[in-house]
């Protein structure tokens, strides 16, 4: 889980580095069937970001929905071909992945070039991953 204070570090280095970044508060909530009724858990923040051909989601807990991004995971493609969240094929832990901000900087530009787009539009990441991937960030 990403503690609220790691999401705020995360959301000013995308700001400090060119992107846009939309941060929104959530209640997380789930229907209890034997009340009949919805039970508050606590919130969740959600961070959108996007700019430089690039479009990514991170959360500080799972969202209640069934995407990648929950838990300090962040997720990310090429603006042009996102379809939904588990098709993206950038998937790091936050905030670790700013500890080396030049390779993360230099991942997300490349999956913004031609290069990316092509990588990402094949859907050819799912057998071969090329960037860094995170496979506790999904059990």
């Amino acid at each position: 889980m990403l503690k609220k204070q790691g999401f705020d570090e995360a959301v000013r280095w995308f700001r400090k580095n060119g992107y846009h970044v939309k941060c929104e508060k959530k209640t997380k909530s789930y229907y209890s069937y034997t009340t009949k009724k919805f039970k508050t858990i606590g919130n969740v923040w959600i961070a959108t970001i996007s700019g430089k051909n690039i479009w990514g989601h991170f959360a500080t807990s799972h969202c209640g929905f069934r995407t990648l991004y929950g838990n300090g995971a962040l997720v990310a493609d090429n603006n042009k071909v996102f379809n939904k969240w588990q098709q993206c094929p950038l998937l790091v832990r936050l905030p670790e992945a700013l500890n080396n901000p030049e390779e993360l900087l230099s991942n997300l530009a490349w999956l913004a070039s031609e290069e990316g787009y092509n990588h990402s539009n094949k859907f050819e990441f799912y057998d071969k991953r090329i960037l860094p991937y995170d496979e506790s960030v999904i059990r």
